[in-house]
């Protein structure tokens, strides 16, 4: 199972979990959206980004999404 748009999640974890035999459900995501945790501490995302400074070429894109989802968390 392959979901590529938002809408897709729900309908293709049915799918897949509903199988009757194994199955894989690829995601296909923004690779500038870090895969960080609801409940990250401080001291986790200061070490994120601080590795992410030291060398990742996309770091500014990574950055801005990190930062759109930090805000989203607090308005929602």
């Amino acid at each position: 199972m392959r979901v590529d748009k938002p809408v897709g999640i729900g309908p293709g974890w049915d799918k897949v979990l509903g199988a009757d035999r194994p199955a894989v459900i690829e995601f296909i995501v923004d690779p500038d959206v870090p895969p960080l945790p609801p409940h990250v501490t401080f001291k986790q995302a200061s070490s994120y980004l601080s590795a992410i400074l030291r060398g990742d070429e996309d770091a500014s894109g990574i950055i801005r999404q990190s930062w759109k989802q930090l805000v989203d968390s607090f308005t929602k």
